[in-house]
């Protein structure tokens, strides 16, 4: 038997209620059904201090314990939910803030999904993985508020089968 898959989600989001926290709930209700070991890091719930570039290279050495806890998450996922409310245009503050901790060690070659719940987020989001040479869905779920649960269900078939590979 095969250890499961551990797949981080990060959620960008600080509003509250939150469209986007509801959808990031959803896909790993999905992912936990079909087996995979999954960790949140709410953004809103556990900030993350403003990246300190003097640790990019190395982000486990950082003086915070939770970005320290935050790097080991990610250094020992298999894959990655990314998911953004729509800021002006792009993905949240916070979530870049979040992947500015990391370097590519983090995300080298690991699946990386992408959510938002409508707006052009996702094809921001998938500029930056494709700069940490991670993979990412060409066809990201773009959710409007009435989500269509397929292109979840979708989404969440594509990370497990990534991270068969």
């Amino acid at each position: 038997m095969t250890d499961p898959f551990q797949i981080l989600l990060i959620n960008g989001s600080t509003r509250e209620p939150s469209y986007t926290r509801t959808l990031t709930t959803k896909v790993q209700e999905a992912l936990i059904e079909r087996g995979a070991q999954t960790i949140l890091w709410d953004l809103r719930n556990s900030p993350l201090p403003i990246a300190n570039p003097e640790f990019h290279s190395d982000p486990e050495q950082h003086t915070n314990p939770k970005v320290r806890r935050f790097v080991v998450h990610a250094s020992n996922a298999d894959a990655f939910v990314l998911a953004s409310p729509i800021y002006h245009n792009s993905y949240s503050g916070t979530l870049k803030n979040a992947l500015d901790h990391l370097a590519i060690a983090q995300f080298y070659y690991k699946p990386v999904a992408l959510l938002s719940h409508g707006g052009d987020a996702v094809r921001r989001q998938s500029i930056t993985c494709g700069l940490l040479y991670a993979a990412y869905a060409e066809q990201p779920s773009q959710l409007r508020f009435a989500p269509d649960w397929r292109i979840i269900a979708t989404m969440v078939r594509t990370v497990i089968s990534w991270c068969r590979l």
